[in-house]
């Protein structure tokens, strides 16, 4: 691969992961993207115009053409795909190295994944995400050392409203969920979000909001009454 030296990679470039590599770019950051099925990098490129946007026809291929420490994002089906994809990126991988699973995968099983990693000084975050293109809602889940890395980048890309980014949650009073409370509240979220973002939905000015809290010493999740 000619270039090296992009900001983010993407696994997974079906409809949703390309077009947030789309919405990526359209941010000022540069991607390269690899799909087990060519025709989707393929399909990528074709549509990359002047974005800085490279596809790898292989894992090895994306991992040398990231910027150390690398950041990798993932938006494949939950479950034992994913556990593959980490098992073929680790040998790939250094210290301090970052996966992102973007997929809607069981919490329990993402905190299992931040533990195993974590072993090889490999840092792995959960978030959960409703959208793409132009501005996905995210609820991100980790240490907050380790999404302070990306904050900038999820907060540019996110949705926002009335100027904010759906990122720290308008309806959830948190900086970064303790491990992976998000893929709870992602369905709170993502319904608020819609009739929030979109009021001309029948009925959602009666809805109220949802305000959760998280314990910073115990880590429990408190969901609180919500204003009249």
């Amino acid at each position: 691969m000619e270039n090296q030296g992009y900001d983010y990679g993407m696994i997974g470039l079906g409809t949703m992961g390309r077009n947030l590599v789309y919405n990526m770019c359209d941010h000022g950051y540069s991607v390269a993207g690899y799909d087990k099925d060519i025709s989707m990098v393929e399909q990528l490129e074709q549509g990359k115009g002047n974005y800085k946007i490279v596809g790898a026809r292989s894992l090895k291929e994306l991992t040398d053409a990231l910027k150390r420490p690398r950041v990798l994002l993932m938006l494949v089906p939950a479950g034992p795909i994913v556990d593959g994809v980490i098992e073929a990126l680790k040998p790939l991988l250094s210290e301090d190295d970052l996966i992102i699973d973007c997929g809607n995968s069981h919490f329990s099983d993402t905190n299992l994944r931040i533990d195993k990693l974590s072993k090889a000084n490999i840092h792995f975050m959960g978030i959960g995400i409703s959208g793409a293109r132009n501005g996905p809602s995210i609820m991100p889940g980790g240490s907050k050392a380790v999404y302070e890395r990306v904050a900038h980048t999820l907060d540019a890309i996110s949705a926002k409203a009335n100027g904010e980014p759906f990122v720290q949650l308008t309806f959830c009073s948190m900086q970064v969920m303790p491990k992976t409370f998000q893929f709870f509240l992602m369905y709170l979220q993502t319904s608020q979000a819609i009739t929030s973002l979109n009021p001309e939905y029948s009925g959602s000015e009666a809805r109220p909001k949802v305000c959760c809290e998280v314990s910073e010493k115990s880590g429990l999740l408190y969901v609180l009454k919500p204003d009249h």
